[in-house]
């Protein structure tokens, strides 16, 4: 397949939330205590914070990038969302990291504490690591379980079924998520991002492009929505991952991850007895 082609695709699926290239195959942390519905209400929050990369993804061909974030001005604007975050005071905080990395990032984030960090324009860095810091938290918590989708296979079935429009429309979507995610970028600031990336119906309306994927294909081979249930998988084990971190029905929960992962999260937490979901946006007004 024609290496250009392949790369559109991926990055239409992904927007501008790409996963980090970093991330491997996890498996699950250590168990922790089970958190029993409580009838009173008394439950540990989850607040998901979906991001782009702020350095860009050479992996991918459409993709964001902050070129400045280390300027005085961006630096700037990185307190500012750190400050409206802080306000949700979260006990945990959690990235999208291989669970099985755990050991290597705290280790990261250790190293910034002491303040033997090279400067990093990372978005887990500029976000995460600053508010636990902010925060006094000793840990971060690593979450991610890293599955791959069959780009080949799904372009594949596309041109086996003359479903051409399907691959046509999820690439207009993706470019035109990508623009308006850049424009935010050039003319407002990390705070305007982030707003509309996690603003709920805004989050209802991209995720329509998984939906297109998952129709690619026929009765005989259903790719498009074998790899669609290999996502939705993925991210229930992000899920389950993070439920362990919460251990207290007092926790409030933070996950920093890419924005295309958080329609999901959102879903599973908010139909779950035990937990309750906190809007980020009530956060970054």
């Amino acid at each position: 397949m024609n290496p250009k082609i392949r790369k559109t695709f991926a990055a239409a699926l992904v927007l501008a939330a790409a996963v980090a290239p970093r991330a491997v195959l996890a498996q699950n942390p250590a168990p922790h205590a089970v958190l029993a519905p409580n009838p009173a209400g008394d439950k540990p929050g989850f607040l998901f914070l979906g991001t782009f990369h702020f350095q860009g993804s050479d992996s991918d061909l459409m993709t964001n990038r902050v070129p400045d974030i280390l300027s005085e001005k961006r630096q700037k604007e990185a307190d500012a969302v750190v400050e409206a975050l802080a306000r949700y005071n979260p006990t945990k905080i959690a990235v999208e990291r291989s669970a099985d990395k755990a050991d290597v990032v705290q280790k990261e984030y250790e190293e910034y504490l002491a303040g033997k960090a090279k400067p990093d324009g990372n978005e887990e860095v500029q976000i995460a690591f600053r508010l636990a810091q902010r925060l006094g938290l000793k840990k971060i918590y690593a979450v991610d379980h890293r599955t791959d989708m069959d780009f080949d296979g799904i372009v594949k079935a596309t041109q086996a079924n003359g479903q051409g429009a399907y691959f046509d429309r999820m690439i207009e979507m993706g470019k035109a998520e990508v623009g308006e995610i850049q424009n935010k970028i050039d003319h407002g600031t990390l705070a305007d991002v982030y707003r509309y990336l996690n603003e709920p119906k805004h989050i209802d309306e991209e995720h329509s492009l998984y939906m297109l994927m998952g129709q690619i294909g026929s009765t005989a081979d259903p790719k498009g929505a074998e790899e669609l249930a290999g996502w939705y998988r993925r991210n229930l084990l992000i899920w389950s991952n993070l439920v362990r971190v919460a251990d207290s029905q007092q926790d409030r929960v933070l996950l920093l991850i890419g924005a295309g992962h958080i329609k999901m999260l959102r879903d599973y937490v908010r139909q779950s007895p035990n937990l309750r979901l906190v809007e980020a946006v009530d956060y970054l007004l």
